[in-house]
C-alpha cells in the first residue's frame, strides 16, 4: 500500500528514497513472500500438473493474486 501512495498518489518519482525502500519492501514483508514460501521448490503450489486444480488453491490462482502486486515489482 505504501508503495502506490508514494508512487501512484503522490506521484513521486521512480528514484525516490522512499519509493524504491516501499517497493523492495513488496518482496521482503507482507503477503508476496508470504506466498511465495508456500510454493514447492519445484515451482508449484498444490500439486504438479496443469495448475487449475484444486480450484482457488492450485498454481495459476496463486500467480493471479501475484499479478495483483505486478506494478512495484515491474520498476
Amino acid at each position: 500500500m505504501r508503495y502506490f501512495v508514494l508512487a501512484d498518489l503522490l506521484d513521486r518519482p521512480d528514484g525516490d528514497a522512499g519509493v524504491i525502500a516501499a517497493r523492495r519492501a513488496v518482496v521482503t514483508e507482507g503477503p508476496v513472500p508470504a506466498i511465495l514460501n508456500t510454493q514447492y521448490p519445484e515451482g508449484f503450489w498444490v500439486k504438479l500438473g496443469g495448475g487449475y486444480s484444486p480450484k482457488y488453491r492450485a498454481t495459476v490462482w496463486w500467480i493471479l493474486l501475484l499479478g495483483e502486486y505486478e506494478h512495484p515489482l515491474a520498476a
